[in-house]
């Protein structure tokens, strides 16, 4: 089945862990997917050697709200930032308040879409972010709404950042 499949979308369907590892295991050794959406996915109790895997050949990968643990999430950067073929990455809805910006930020310059609405930003982690995006990146979309300190970012700076950085931003 999943040696012919070029996207997968699951939303709200309860798997459970050893279902979802299953899924994982076979998209890893025998999958041509190049779209992975696991939204609203509880996905806390997967393995995270497991869960970044699955990350080689996709172009698309999007895990909101999928409740995702620090390790996960660190895992799954520190595999993203390693090599990766996205253009489209979606981790919104899931806790990136202890993830490094620089880490973040390496994974995202290089995809043209990025959400990260409600992930728990926090200030420095957001400037430090727009920073090295300010910089280089290939991102043309960028969702930052609903974290907190996104309130806190200087509009006349974000508003230069934004224009000098991206085609469209939904921060509000």
């Amino acid at each position: 089945l999943f040696s012919k499949l070029k996207q997968l979308t699951l939303s709200f369907v309860e798997v459970t862990t050893s279902q979802a590892e299953d899924i994982f295991a076979k998209i890893s050794q025998e999958s041509c997917l190049e779209s992975l959406h696991l939204n609203n996915v509880n996905l806390s109790e997967v393995d995270a050697e497991v869960l970044t895997k699955i990350t080689g050949s996709l172009k698309s990968l999007s895990l909101q709200n999928a409740l995702l643990d620090r390790k996960q999430v660190k895992e799954l950067l520190v595999n993203l930032v390693e090599g990766n073929q996205l253009n489209s990455l979606d981790l919104s809805g899931n806790d990136l308040s202890f993830a490094s910006s620089n880490m973040l930020a390496s994974v995202v310059i290089g995809v043209e879409k990025a959400g990260l609405r409600d992930t728990h930003l926090n200030i420095e982690q957001i400037q430090d972010y727009l920073n090295v995006l300010m910089k280089t990146s290939a991102l043309k979309h960028l969702a930052l709404s609903d974290n907190e300190d996104l309130k806190r970012v200087s509009l006349v700076n974000l508003n230069k950042k934004v224009r000098k950085a991206f085609v469209q931003v939904w921060i509000f």
